[in-house]
């Protein structure tokens, strides 16, 4: 068996390297959308201005991960929302993290 494949001229063998290459090729960029979930989007809300539990619930309730940082601003309420990163209108993909900044208590 090994002896007809010795047999075989050389550029079967290229074309087959060839065959499998393509073959890798069209799977990878196939299969890219899905490895990056390219369509499984969400387009930020604006949170500014909003308490800080309620802002938490939005965001979380879209599937962000929320890390809050605080500031402090004499003349806006305890636990507003003073920030967030991304701005509102960004498009974010699931599992995210959202940065917003609250006023001190």
């Amino acid at each position: 068996m090994l002896e007809k494949f010795k047999q075989k001229p050389i550029y079967f063998h290229f074309l087959v390297i060839l065959g499998v290459c393509i073959v890798l090729y069209v799977s990878f960029f196939i299969s890219l959308s899905y490895i990056t979930r390219h369509t499984q989007e969400k387009r930020i809300p604006n949170v500014i201005s909003k308490d800080m539990r309620e802002a938490m619930n939005i965001l979380e309730g879209m599937g962000f991960d929320v890390i809050v940082d605080s500031v402090y601003d004499p003349e806006k309420k305890p636990y507003e929302v003073l920030g967030q990163v991304p701005d509102s209108g960004s498009m974010v993909k699931n599992g995210r993290m959202m940065f917003i900044s609250v006023n001190k208590a």
